[in-house]
C-alpha cells in the first residue's frame, strides 16, 4: 500500500496496489485524480510512505466522518511533515506588524493623567455648591421690590447698589443722566419671571407699571445675594443718546441698541449686490436710521439669525457714518455686540 497527496486540497490518501494507473476520487475535495503506476512513479513520482500495513479500500466512506482514523499511524506521521506554508508566512507578517504597533502606541501616546471617576450618586462639594446656586430663582415678590427701589431713586449716585456691576457703570451713568434726576416708573404687577437661555443665574422679567406701560430686563444676584438690574438693558442704553446720533454723526464705531427690521433700501453708493439694509428704530423715538451691512460680512448671519429673520428683533449694534455723509440716516454696522439688549461683558 502506497501514499500520495492529493493536487488539489494536499490530502495524503493510501491506495492499494490495484489502483495503481487509475483514476480515484479525493475523500477530501472530491476531485478525481490518477493515481501513477510503478513505472509513472520511478519517474515522476516518489511515493510518500510504503506500509505494509492492512488498508484495503480507497473509496472511503465520508458519511462515517472517520477515514481519517482509518489511515495507517504512518501515514498520519508523514502528513504532519507538510506544513501549510502559505498560511503561516502571512499570519507571521500580519501578527509581527500587530505587536510593532502596540510597542510604538504605548511609547508614543501621552495618555495624560488618569481621570478621577466619582462613584456613582455621588455628589462633590463643587457640584453641591452649583446646585444651591441654580435652586436661588428669583420670586415675583423679589423683583417687584427691587423695581420700587428703583422708582424710589432720584439721583444716579443711588442707583449702583441697585445695578449689577458692569465695566464704566459710574461714567455711564454720568453720560446717561448728566445732571437730570432718576426717574423709573413705580410697578404695577411682575407678569413673568424666567431664566435667561444660555446664560446661567440671569433671568429675564417682565412687568407692567403704573404709568399703563410694559417693560422687561434682566436680573440676577450679585455677591452679597442681592437681586440686582441689568441698567443698561433696562434703560437701552446707548453711547450717544439716540435722538441725537444722527447729530452727532460720529465717523467712529459707537455702540447703540437699537430694533432691527430687515428691508430693501439702497441708495447714495449703496447697492444691493453689495449692502444689505436695516431699519433701526428706538422705542419711543421717531428718529428712524437705516444700517448697512456688507453681504459678506460676519454681520449678516447675526443680523438675520435661522427662525428670525423677518420682523423686529432687539440687537445691540456698533455703527459708523461714512466719511461722506449724504442722508443722515445712513449708517456702516460694523459689529453686531448682541441679538438682544443685554451684553454680558459689556464695553
Amino acid at each position: 500500500m502506497t501514499g500520495y497527496i492529493c493536487p488539489s486540497c494536499r490530502l495524503l490518501i493510501s491506495a492499494s496496489n490495484e489502483t495503481l494507473g487509475s483514476e480515484v476520487v479525493c475523500p477530501g475535495c472530491s476531485s478525481r485524480i490518477r493515481i501513477p503506476s510503478v513505472e509513472e512513479s520511478k519517474v515522476f513520482v516518489e511515493p510518500v510512505v510504503q506500509t505494509t500495513a492492512s488498508y484495503a479500500h480507497v473509496h472511503h466512506d465520508l458519511s462515517s466522518g472517520s477515514w481519517i482514523d482509518d489511515l495507517p499511524t504512518e501515514v498520519l506521521a508523514a502528513q504532519t511533515r507538510y506544513l501549510p506554508w502559505s498560511m503561516l508566512v502571512p499570519a507571521f507578517a500580519v501578527g509581527s506588524v500587530l505587536f510593532v504597533s502596540l510597542i510604538v502606541l504605548l511609547f508614543f501616546t501621552n495618555l495624560g493623567p488618569v481621570a478621577q471617576i466619582q462613584p456613582s450618586g455621588v455628589v462633590s462639594l463643587e457640584e453641591k455648591e452649583q446646585v444651591t446656586e441654580t435652586l436661588a430663582t428669583p420670586t415675583t415678590d423679589e423683583v417687584n421690590e427691587l423695581l420700587i427701589q428703583l422708582s424710589q431713586a432720584k439721583l444716579p449716585i443711588e442707583l449702583p447698589q441697585l445695578l449689577r456691576s458692569v465695566p464704566d457703570i459710574q461714567a455711564k451713568l454720568a453720560n446717561y443722566y448728566k445732571e437730570e434726576e432718576v426717574s423709573f416708573s413705580r410697578p404695577k404687577e411682575v407678569i413673568s419671571i424666567k431664566e435667561f437661555s444660555n446664560k446661567r443665574g440671569l433671568y429675564i422679567f417682565r412687568a407692567d407699571f403704573e404709568d399703563g406701560k410694559s417693560n422687561g430686563g434682566v436680573v440676577s444676584q450679585n455677591s452679597n445675594k442681592n437681586w440686582v438690574i441689568d441698567w443698561e438693558s433696562y434703560v437701552g442704553y446707548c453711547d450717544i443718546e439716540w435722538n441725537e446720533f444722527s447729530k452727532s454723526q460720529p465717523k467712529q464705531p459707537s455702540l447703540v441698541r437699537a430694533i432691527r427690521v430687515k428691508n430693501e433700501y439702497y441708495n447714495h453708493g449703496f447697492s444691493s449686490n453689495e449692502w444689505q439694509s436695516f431699519e433701526l428704530s428706538y422705542p419711543n423715538s421717531e428718529d428712524v436710521l437705516i444700517g448697512y451691512a456688507r453681504r459678506d460680512s460676519s454681520v449678516i448671519p447675526k443680523l438675520l439669525p435661522i427662525g428670525r429673520r423677518f420682523g423686529a428683533m432687539e440687537v445691540t449694534l456698533k455703527v459708523h457714518y461714512p466719511e461722506k455723509v449724504n442722508d443722515p440716516r445712513l449708517v456702516i454696522i460694523d459689529e453686531v455686540v448682541a441679538g438682544n439688549w443685554f451684553t454680558e461683558n459689556p464695553k
